[in-house]
C-alpha cells in the first residue's frame, strides 16, 4: 500500500477500506502480539519530505518559522535515497540552526 499525501483522517480510511476488500492485512488485530508484525507502508519523497519538515516545525514550536524557512536546507536533499541517518544528522543541523 503506497501512500502518496493526505491527512490523518483520509490514510486511516484507506487503510480500513483495504483490510475490509482484504489487500491489507489487520495485523493489530489479528495478532496477539502486535509488535512483531506490523505493515509496511511505503511513503513517497514528497511525502516523506512534508513529514520530515512538520516534524522539524514541531520541535521548534514557533510560530514566526514557517515551511519556506525549513525548505531552504533541503533544496538539494533527495528524499527518495536518503536513509535515516543521514535525516537525523540533518535535523540536528535544522534545529541547531534555529536555537
Amino acid at each position: 500500500m503506497t501512500i502518496e499525501s493526505g491527512n490523518i483522517y483520509n490514510i486511516l480510511r484507506t487503510y480500513n477500506r483495504q483490510v475490509k476488500f482484504g489487500k491489507a492485512t489487520d495485523a493489530l488485530s489479528s495478532k496477539k502480539s502486535s509488535s512483531s508484525s506490523v505493515d509496511k507502508v511505503s511513503l513517497s519523497p514528497e511525502a516523506k519530505k512534508l513529514m520530515f519538515i512538520t516534524d522539524i516545525l514541531g520541535e521548534i514550536g514557533r510560530d514566526d518559522v514557517k515551511k519556506e524557512d525549513i525548505e531552504k536546507y533541503l533544496k538539494d536533499v533527495d528524499f527518495a535515497k536518503i536513509n535515516s541517518d543521514d535525516l537525523e544528522k540533518l535535523k540536528k543541523d535544522i534545529l541547531a540552526s534555529f536555537a
